[in-house]
C-alpha cells in the first residue's frame, strides 16, 4: 500500500510540467518501482499457494519486463506527439493500475500475511484466510 502510494506521488510530481519536479518524479517512481521488485515476490511467497506461486511469481517478472518494454515502444513515437503529452501516457499505466491495486487491497484483500498473522497470534484470522485460499477440505 505504502508503495502504491508512494508511486502516485512520483506520477503526480511527473506531471507537473517543470523539469525539476519531472525529474524528482521520476526518481520517486523509479524508487517506488524498486521497492515493487523486491515487495512483491516476497508478498507472492508468503499469500500464494504452493501449487500456483511460480506462476505468480514469474507473471510478476512478466509485468516488470512489460513495463520496461512500453516506454522503449513509445519512444519513436516521442517526435510525433508534444513532449508532455509524452509523459502523460508514459505514466497513465503505472497510475491506473496503481489506483486499482489500492482499491483492491483496501476492499478484498484486506489482511496481513500468513507470516504476520501466526507472529500476532491471529490462529482463527489464519485459518480462515487458508480457508479462502486453499480448499476448504484441507484446512
Amino acid at each position: 500500500m505504502i508503495c502504491n502510494v508512494i508511486l502516485l506521488v512520483g506520477v503526480g510530481l511527473t506531471c507537473i510540467p517543470n523539469f525539476y519536479a519531472l525529474a524528482i518524479g521520476r526518481l520517486i517512481y523509479g524508487y517506488s518501482a524498486g521497492l515493487f521488485s523486491f515487495l512483491t515476490p516476497k508478498y507472492i511467497s508468503e499469500v500464494a499457494p504452493v501449487e500456483v506461486s511460480g506462476t505468480f511469481g514469474g507473471v510478476s517478472q512478466l509485468a516488470c519486463t512489460i513495463g520496461i518494454l512500453l516506454p522503449s515502444l513509445l519512444n519513436p513515437f516521442e517526435d510525433d506527439i508534444e513532449q508532455v503529452l509524452y509523459v502523460y501516457i508514459l505514466f497513465l499505466g503505472p497510475l491506473v493500475i496503481s489506483c486499482i491495486q489500492i482499491l483492491l487491497m483496501v476492499t478484498y484483500f484486506n489482511f496481513d500475511t500468513p507470516p504476520v498473522m501466526k507472529a500476532n497470534g491471529d490462529l482463527v484470522k489464519l485459518r480462515d484466510l487458508f480457508g479462502k485460499i486453499y480448499d476448504p477440505h484441507i484446512v
